[in-house]
């Protein structure tokens, strides 16, 4: 009866391990750019850009840069959304009407008409082999 959990765990742990990908991100500008890239990854439309479940930054020195996402649910629905701070000031600076000034994307390329897009427009599925291209702008 012991071997008979202990197998029925072993099972259970080696399927859950399976459902977790990586989702391996490039991020393009159209000139060469540096700074800081911000990158936030988002579950959930109602917490679009507010709360995200995970946040990343790293070094960005040119004009294209490789990221990997690591541990991501197969079969989730995620958006992310990236900004290159220039300036290092740790924000995404704009304009006084709102408009960036500093390069930034959504996945799926998305772009919003007189705002961000919304979670629905930037959102993919985790797959086994994910890789994207976020063009910064």
């Amino acid at each position: 009866m012991k071997q008979l959990i202990f197998l029925c765990i072993l099972i259970f742990n080696f399927s859950h391990s399976q459902q977790k990908k990586n989702v391996s991100i490039s991020f393009t500008t159209s000139e060469s750019k540096k700074g800081t890239l911000y990158i936030a990854v988002y579950d959930n439309s109602e917490k679009f850009l507010q709360t995200a479940v995970a946040r990343f930054k790293t070094n960005y020195n040119g004009s294209k840069k490789h990221f990997v996402i690591k541990d991501l649910e197969v079969g989730k629905s995620i958006s992310l959304s990236a900004y290159l701070d220039e300036n290092a000031d740790g924000k995404l600076d704009k304009n006084f009407l709102g408009i960036p000034l500093e390069p930034y994307g959504f996945s799926q390329n998305a772009r919003g008409s007189f705002g961000p897009p919304k979670f629905e427009e930037a959102s993919f599925t985790v797959k086994a082999n994910n890789s994207i291209t976020i063009n910064l702008k």
